[in-house]
């Protein structure tokens, strides 16, 4: 999900707000305010991220693909094991 689980809210909050009886000036402040502190942690979480992943990118070498080859085969193992037990209508 690439707006992560507060897309719903987006539409909610201003209902709420309004709801009950915050005046607009005080609720553009707080958006704003909300808005600037979301945008900079998730700046802040991707620039963290891509660098602990050069790190391990340097660190790693081959072993990355190794590593990422197991991720892969153990995601599509549970994949098919899920689908198998679909199939045969056991839960």
């Amino acid at each position: 999900m690439a707006h992560g689980g507060a897309l719903p809210l987006w539409g909610v909050v201003p209902m709420i707000a309004g709801a009950g009886g915050m005046r607009w000036p005080v609720f553009l402040r707080a958006n704003l305010a909300g808005g600037l502190v979301w945008a900079t942690a998730v700046a802040t979480l991707g620039y963290l991220g891509a660098a602990s992943y050069r790190y391990l990118e340097r660190e790693l070498g081959i072993g990355e693909w190794a590593l990422l080859t197991l991720i892969v085969a153990g995601v599509a193992l549970r994949a098919w094991l899920h689908a198998r037990r679909g199939r045969s209508g056991s839960p």
